[in-house]
């Protein structure tokens, strides 16, 4: 037998692309990064930033010099005058660091809110995305459901034939697969409506690679202590928000001392003296040029009016005001930090319960039953309330996964960084 080695390597080149033009899964991550490239709301962040950056540059620009070009007569031509001055307002007070002081405060707490709007998007996402893993996990269970119930349907077939069970108990589990092929339906028009959902964050043509991900946190939690309230989202973008707050009662009292402008100038005089009139003996031609004129003026208001006494108290107000609202809200956050990490560690134990404890139980009784009942000793009741049972447990497992999955996305969306135990040193 002549073998040609050209196409044993031909064929195993076109396995391997075929292998390799196989989409991967793309998991959560995958999915947030391609989400934020594409996504509109990544765009405006970053606009938003780019904004108050540009007010902290504007915020250290100085005033702009006058230049100012004057000419006035006297209406007969007689007297004429041309002067040309330029003036400069200064600052006093440390109003330009009070300004940049405000801007920066104001770009520092757009910075917090920019992870806030990141914090709840990212929540948002990884809710459709728990949902499109929930919904695919149905759907194979409605799958397994459906093999199960043909497995009977086969017992059940050997036995009517042999003439050991009726053909109404063989009929019901006829219509069993029925409702079982109606329920796959229904898992697989979830699947699509979670798929779709999940379109609201990436574009649809790039969910076609499917997802890969798993239900229940895997990692161990850290302990209650080592998650500090203080650190979460709400509260350093509280606490931005009073030192913007600081800075404005700063800025307000800048505001109130007044600015010095000084104005520095040179001017030219002509005066005509008609032939009649008496004119000066140092006058020649009937002309008299006087100039240049020099002239400096310094000019202050004076606070007596208006001493912004009213701005600096709505000032301070609004930053006692912010003071109070960050000592609420540290006690909000601390409650909420606290509850939803007890409702997590709930949820783990009772979804480790299910999986380690009430499945391989619920299995067992399955097999167990299905054995008695092919040799006839258990009846089609105990196969059907054997399978519900299973069935039901597998369900709570998916469902108390998927709640421990969002809660502990909440629980990160309030930390606003990832729910992982501190390494020991």
């Amino acid at each position: 037998m002549r073998v040609f080695p050209w196409k044993a390597c031909a064929l195993l080149l076109l396995f391997t692309s075929l292998v390799q033009a196989q989409p991967s899964p793309l998991t959560f991550e995958q999915v947030l990064e391609r989400a934020l490239q594409d996504h509109p709301v990544g765009h405006a962040q970053k606009a938003s930033l780019r904004a108050t950056e540009a007010m902290v540059q504007q915020a250290g620009a100085k005033p702009n010099p006058n230049i100012q070009l004057q000419t006035q007569t006297d209406g007969f031509e007689r007297m004429s005058q041309l002067g040309l001055s330029v003036s400069q307002r200064l600052e006093l007070g440390g109003k330009r660091s009070a300004r940049v002081k405000l801007a920066e405060a104001n770009h520092a707490e757009n910075r917090l809110q920019a992870e806030v709007r990141l914090a709840l998007f990212r929540f948002h996402l990884s809710e459709s995305f728990l949902r499109l893993l929930l919904a695919q996990e149905n759907r194979k269970l409605a799958q397994q459901s459906l093999e199960l119930t043909d497995r009977h349907l086969r017992i059940a077939q050997t036995r009517f034939d042999t003439g050991d069970i009726s053909g109404a108990e063989l009929a019901t589990l006829r219509v069993e697969r029925e409702r079982k092929l109606a329920q796959l339906e229904l898992a697989r028009a979830a699947d699509a409506q979670a798929q779709a959902d999940l379109g609201k964050f990436i574009p649809a043509p790039t969910l076609s690679e499917g997802i890969l991900g798993e239900l229940g946190t895997k990692e161990a939690l850290p302990p209650l202590q080592d998650l500090d309230s203080k650190d979460s989202l709400a509260l350093r973008l509280a606490k931005a928000s009073l030192e913007s707050k600081s800075a404005e009662v700063y800025l307000e009292k800048s505001l109130g001392v007044s600015d010095l402008t000084v104005q520095a100038g040179a001017f030219v005089q002509r005066t005509v003296f008609p032939g009649s009139s008496y004119v000066p003996s140092r006058v020649i031609g009937g002309l008299d040029d006087t100039g240049p004129l020099l002239q400096l003026q310094l000019q202050i208001p004076i606070p007596i009016n208006d001493d912004r006494s009213g701005s600096i108290a709505a000032a301070k107000a609004r930053k006692e005001q912010a003071e109070f609202e960050l000592e609420a809200l540290e006690m909000e956050v601390k409650a909420n930090l606290e509850g939803l990490y007890r409702t997590l560690v709930g949820q783990q134990k009772a979804r480790r319960l299910l999986q380690e404890q009430a499945e391989p139980a619920a299995l067992k009784s399955l097999q167990a039953v299905e054995q008695a009942y092919e040799l006839g000793f258990r009846s089609q009741l105990d196969l059907l309330l054997a399978k519900q049972s299973y069935l039901e447990t597998r369900r709570e497992i998916l469902q108390a996964a998927f709640d421990e999955s969002l809660t502990a996305a909440q629980l990160e969306r309030l930390l606003g960084r990832p729910l992982t135990a501190k390494e020991e040193n």
